[in-house]
């Protein structure tokens, strides 16, 4: 390997020729964790190809990995191979990669008990099977999920294995099934916007439980009515901020409830904050 010295105004000085073997653990350490902190992953599967020294740090790296968000050129393969090494990672963002993204890979993270956030928005070739694979996880410490355009999401059982899941974007999952969708009480935040299937019987099942914990939702082009907007507000006492569709001058379907239901919402919860969606 060539390293190309420069002295303090920039200029090149010298070119030193080391053989990577030689050296130390430490430079190998360095080097991994600069393209660590630059969410280089594929550099540093490169840089395990080059040496002993070098592999033996690559796996090491990526395995006290706690963030990632993989780049676009690498494929599906790479992902595969490369999730199972992540014994420590707690975020994992997959949104830049769905063209790469399916059921296999979904099921390549299972063990991934350290993760705390995951999003697989726009991963649209994932299906319920994959989803099933990722509750069969042992998903424990899970607390954000996104499925976001997930159009292959019919229902939620899978999520039932992840008991510290608080934070849930389901926006535009438009197959998603209303009925379906269980121990929506623990949330803290739900996203439920163009989830065109989604009625009142939502909200009744987010207050479920000894005391609901629902802080935000969004429930914009969906089915919601007066009587979900009722439910609400008599039955989640801490939620603070509800996302509407704006009825005035809107191409899709704001949803079935009435400026006079809006109003007795606001009557009685004037502390709601309440989000016009455009």
């Amino acid at each position: 390997m060539m390293l190309n010295l420069r002295d303090n105004q920039g200029s090149a000085a010298a070119n030193i020729f080391v053989t990577l073997p030689d050296l130390p653990d430490a430079i190998h350490q360095k080097v991994l964790s600069h393209l660590l902190h630059l969410n280089d992953i594929r550099s540093v599967c490169l840089a395990a190809c080059a040496c002993t020294g070098l592999r033996r740090a690559a796996f090491a790296s990526l395995a006290l990995s706690t963030r990632m968000s993989p780049p676009v050129r690498n494929g599906k393969a790479a992902l595969v191979a490369l999730l199972p090494r992540l014994h420590n990672l707690t975020e994992l963002d997959l949104s830049n990669r769905f063209r790469d993204v399916d059921d296999e890979v979904l099921a390549a993270m299972v063990g991934m008990s350290t993760l705390t956030s995951l999003s697989l928005r726009s991963c649209e070739q994932v299906t319920m099977s994959g989803l099933a694979a990722l509750g069969g996880g042992r998903l424990l410490n899970l607390r954000v999920l996104s499925l976001h355009s997930l159009r292959g999401i019919i229902d939620l059982a899978p999520l039932t294995t992840m008991p510290s899941l608080r934070d849930l974007d389901l926006s535009w999952c438009i197959c998603l099934q209303p009925r379906m969708m269980p121990n929506l009480h623990r949330l803290h935040r739900l996203l439920l916007r163009g989830c065109e299937q989604v009625d009142d019987s939502v909200c009744t099942a987010l207050c479920e439980g000894p005391e609901p914990q629902l802080q935000e939702l969004d429930m914009a082009y969906t089915r919601l009515s007066d009587v979900g907007l009722r439910t609400l507000a008599v039955r989640c006492p801490v939620l603070r901020t509800l996302g509407l569709a704006q009825n005035k001058d809107n191409l899709w379907t704001t949803g079935n409830w009435t400026e006079a239901g809006l109003c007795e919402f606001t009557r009685l919860r004037p502390d709601v904050r309440l989000v016009a969606i455009c």
